[in-house]
């Protein structure tokens, strides 16, 4: 998939972990990663990784147009309860290239 984005977001319900940030898990539901790109990217898969037992259970992706514009959802992905790193490609979402 060629996914060409200005920013994304992952959401995470349920027992998240936002790792991303130093290890500090916050408590409550949802939690969410935003990354802001300097550019329009291309987006092929997304490497993740949560610490067991803290996984998030109904995640999403999410992907917007330019700053202040709203999020839309790209896809739903459900990650496994480990400790690895999990790689998630990224499907085909037709008619859908952001600039």
């Amino acid at each position: 998939m060629m996914l060409y984005t200005h920013a994304l977001s992952l959401v995470f319900t349920d027992q998240a972990s936002n790792g991303i940030l130093h290890g500090v898990s916050f408590q409550g539901s949802p939690q969410w990663i935003s990354v802001e790109l300097e550019s329009p990217t291309e987006v092929c898969e997304i490497d993740m990784q949560f610490q067991g037992g803290f996984v998030g259970r109904d995640c999403s992706l999410e992907g917007r147009l330019e700053p202040g514009t709203d999020w839309v959802k790209l896809q739903d992905f459900y990650p496994q309860d480990k400790n690895g790193v999990q790689v998630s490609f990224l499907p085909s979402i037709e008619g859908f290239i952001l600039f």
